[in-house]
């Protein structure tokens, strides 16, 4: 399962999203980028149900709900 872990960076707060507790590397942005997904949420859920057309990814049959903790 996916892990989300806070740090900082030159002293502004990152939020990293990482494939599970021993991913050392995942991708990490800043509170102006989540402030910017947060506007186009609905437009990042309409893409991911769109384009996941198999379960390779997530382990079972994709749900936009419960694979983003909707």
């Amino acid at each position: 399962m996916s892990e989300v872990r806070e740090s900082e960076y030159n002293g502004k707060p990152l939020l990293g999203i990482f494939k599970d507790k021993d991913d050392n590397f995942g991708f990490k942005f800043g509170l102006q980028k989540a402030q910017r997904i947060l506007k186009h949420v609905d437009e990042i859920k309409a893409f991911v149900e769109k384009h996941a057309k198999t379960t390779a990814d997530v382990g079972h049959a994709p749900n936009v709900n419960r694979d983003l903790g909707a």
